[in-house]
């Protein structure tokens, strides 16, 4: 058991990069679509 304790911090912070990496893509391509939108709308 205490070898996952040890082991825990580093898989907990790359866990973290990881997840910090997936939430700006999806912020980037949220912002991307809604612009898309707000485009395609002002078009018609």
């Amino acid at each position: 058991m205490s070898d996952v304790h040890i082991a825990n911090p580093n898989a907990v912070r790359s866990y973290g990069k990881v997840k910090a990496i997936e939430n700006r893509m999806t912020i980037h391509v949220v912002a991307l679509a809604s612009h898309f939108v707000c485009h395609l709308k002002s078009r018609y």
